[in-house]
């Protein structure tokens, strides 16, 4: 499912979408230190020698059909590539995980409490691959401060399942000696 082509996110909201899904991941994670979140969101281990994770969260569902939510279905993860601003398109989602040092990128359906764990490099290895023969989707933003500010996040839509089953290290459900 694509986004409509004609939404304007805003800047805020989606800060404050990120904001609750990182205090809702930490409720079910706590043993895992936060950080800032500019360079990272977490530390396995609570050790800053530790693996650092870089958090999205993705406020659609998951869950197929009526949702006690209102919110809507997706049976993809956006892999966000490059921001454009009216100055140029920077490197930015997943390959700034990997340019943070990240090791590790977690995709987490916020409504489905579900989250899927990648290694950072390995992740970005494969949605760059999807965006070679894949359309990239822009998701166009608005500043809230300045409604003049406008900006858009590139990426690509990537089967969840398809990323589960070629990319992911860990996901509920997941068996270590499952192939």
């Amino acid at each position: 499912m694509e986004l409509p082509k004609k939404e304007l996110f805003s800047f805020s909201k989606q800060l404050a979408i990120g904001k609750n899904g990182e205090d809702k991941f930490h409720t079910k994670y706590p043993k895992l230190k936060r950080l800032d979140g500019f360079k990272g969101e977490f530390i396995l281990n609570g050790n800053p020698r530790d693996r650092k994770i870089e958090l999205k969260t993705d406020s659609y569902c998951i869950t197929e059909g009526p949702c006690n939510c209102g919110c809507r279905y997706t049976e993809n993860c956006f892999i966000e590539l490059a921001m454009e601003y009216n100055s140029g398109t920077v490197p930015s989602g997943i390959h700034q995980a990997v340019e943070h040092d990240c090791e590790l990128f977690v995709y987490y359906f916020i409504h489905n409490n579900f989250d899927i764990w990648f290694r950072s490099t390995d992740l970005r290895d494969f949605a760059v691959e999807w965006e070679k023969t894949h359309n990239t989707l822009e998701i166009p933003n608005r500043d809230d401060q300045d409604h003049s500010r406008r900006y858009s996040a590139h990426g690509v839509l990537i089967p969840r399942l398809l990323l589960m089953q070629k990319v992911a290290i860990k996901y509920p459900g997941w068996k270590k000696d499952a192939g």
